[in-house]
């Protein structure tokens, strides 16, 4: 159970770190340095999440000249594949968003017309088109 929460828990960290870096209002350092990795060099953010933090816990380990740590490593790619899972997420839900609004725009004038129709003006989105 103990290990459900853990990934639980990583899956609702990468969820953080999608939503800043789609709001594009700045992130991390690290995560920043991961997106212009991604942007110039190719790959995606997880990716790079993935090839830095085994780049890190290798040298790690040749600097205290231990194994690596197993768990770094499960970890590193929990953290990568949330990411690039919710990024991919977030990107199809802003066009989702963007369709849903423009629909509810669409609605919000008809209504506007057909309130106008009837010498009635209720809506503030009516009172710019006389």
């Amino acid at each position: 159970m103990k290990y459900v929460f853990y990934v639980l828990g990583i899956l609702i960290l990468t969820l953080g770190i999608a939503f800043t870096i789609q709001s594009d209002l700045g992130a991390s350092p690290f995560d920043a340095l991961l997106v212009g990795l991604s942007i110039h060099v190719g790959l995606t953010v997880g990716s790079w999440e993935v090839i830095i933090a085994l780049l890190f816990i290798g040298c790690n380990s040749f600097l205290k000249s231990q194994r690596p740590e197993v768990s770094g490593m499960l970890t590193a790619f929990i953290t990568g594949i949330g990411i690039d899972m919710w990024l991919f997420f977030l990107h199809f839900f802003y066009h989702t968003r963007t369709m849903v609004e423009q629909s509810d725009l669409f609605w919000n004038r008809l209504g506007c017309y057909r309130f106008r129709n009837r010498d009635i003006l209720i809506h503030k989105f009516c009172s710019d088109a006389n």
